[in-house]
């Protein structure tokens, strides 16, 4: 598969649009570029097939905001792209990818939200963020394939290095996105 990034519609960016079960109508950003705030999407490492992150970029709509999606394997063209008042919301590898490319990058976040981060790198301090929210899945030994997919990932759980760590718990899983969305600051802008 290759990486996908979806922009506003007046942005133009030489990446896949589509691929994997995302198709080319369902790949369509309605917001401008020119909105006040930028908000990334970042999904894990099956993502554009199901589209436990996608979903909610689809559903997003705030006029105030232009959005963008990224396939987990597209993490280090957000910094290529990054807009003003930057939000980025990123799930599983897309969030240690997300991590990593931020860690050697000085544009400014506002706010990043990591839900149940897995990576085999131990993540590091981030001084571009402003405010990072790590919500994350507590015990992933439950007999779930996203909760194994996520155990052979290697879960990072907590981080210390963000702001707020909230834990859940069962019976929430690896792709409870909505759940995880739920418990963040922001969980207001997909109201």
């Amino acid at each position: 598969m290759n990486p996908i990034l979806i922009t506003p519609f007046d942005f133009d960016y030489k990446l896949n649009k589509y691929g994997g079960c995302i198709s080319k109508d369902e790949a369509i950003s309605t917001n401008s570029i020119k909105s006040e705030n930028t908000i990334f999407f970042v999904g894990g490492l099956a993502d554009s097939c199901t589209k436990a992150l996608f979903v909610y970029f689809s559903q997003f709509h705030q006029n105030n905001f232009s959005k963008f999606y990224a396939t987990f394997d597209a993490a280090k063209y957000i910094l290529e792209v990054l807009q003003n008042n930057n939000y980025i919301i990123s799930h599983s590898w897309g969030a240690a990818n997300i991590i990593n490319a931020l860690s050697k990058s000085d544009k400014k976040i506002k706010y990043l939200l990591t839900l149940d981060s897995i990576s085999y790198q131990k993540p590091k301090p981030l001084s571009s963020v402003e405010y990072w929210e790590n919500v994350y899945i507590k015990n992933h030994f439950s007999f779930n394939p996203s909760n194994i997919v996520a155990l052979l990932g290697h879960p990072q759980g907590a981080i210390k290095y963000a702001n707020d760590n909230i834990a859940l718990n069962k019976p929430y899983t690896h792709t409870s996105v909505g759940a995880m969305i739920e418990k963040s600051q922001i969980a207001n802008l997909f109201k």
